[in-house]
């Protein structure tokens, strides 16, 4: 029985690229898992603000990009939010790495408002009476928050922040995944969403990727 020569992804030029994958992954994250926790705990606390309108704002972020699937947040980010942009702009901000921009803002708001419940659970734990008391001391309702409420919040829920993190990246890898095993498929798809949005010219090689998708192969 053959045995897999492991040492094969470290070879030219194989080597060069699984690292250059590595250190992408990491930066997505790294920069992604900021992003969302300052989000989310913004978000979580936002949720118990005493006036009605930021409440409700609040918990209409949550609910939205807490429950949109992330391949439609990512498809939505990509190609419509560039849309509001005028023509040059738009295609100064593809040329000069829109994909990782688009990839880090959606993982930070899908993870952010998932630490947004979290933190909210964390306000429940920490119970009405501890915040009623920093408020009754003499502080504003965000002194409060920001140094006796946030504390007692991020350590009672720190386990489950990299635990979303790394479920989201999980999940993006999947999508990916499916992306590329099923690349015909998904540019025909894409192809019909961008024609849908009028969104295109914002990104020409879905054109180019859809033509040989659907080109017949020559013998």
């Amino acid at each position: 029985m053959q045995s897999l020569d492991w040492l094969l992804l470290f070879r030219a030029p194989y080597g060069e690229r699984v690292l250059d994958a590595v250190l992408t992954t990491l930066e997505l994250s790294l920069i992604s898992w900021g992003f969302a926790l300052a989000i989310g705990v913004v978000a979580g606390l936002l949720r118990e603000a005493p006036l009605r309108a930021v409440r409700l704002a609040a918990t209409a972020f949550v609910e939205v990009f807490r429950n949109v699937p992330l391949l439609v947040q990512l498809f939505f980010i990509y190609f419509v939010l560039p849309r509001a942009l005028p023509l040059p702009l738009r295609q100064i901000l593809f040329q000069f790495g829109w994909e990782f921009v688009s990839a880090v803002l959606t993982l930070s708001l899908y993870t952010g408002a998932k630490i947004a419940e979290h933190v909210r659970s964390g306000l429940n734990a920490v119970g009405v009476g501890i915040r009623q008391a920093a408020m009754s001391t003499g502080l504003t309702w965000t002194a409060a928050q920001r140094y006796v409420v946030a504390p007692l919040v991020l350590l009672a829920v720190a386990s489950l922040f990299m635990r979303n993190q790394v479920k989201a990246l999980r999940r993006l890898a999947a999508l990916l995944d499916e992306f590329r095993t099923n690349r015909a498929t998904m540019d025909e798809l894409l192809e019909r969403f961008a024609a849908a949005l009028g969104v295109r010219e914002a990104n020409p090689a879905i054109a180019s990727s859809v033509t040989r998708a659907r080109s017949p192969s020559v013998p």
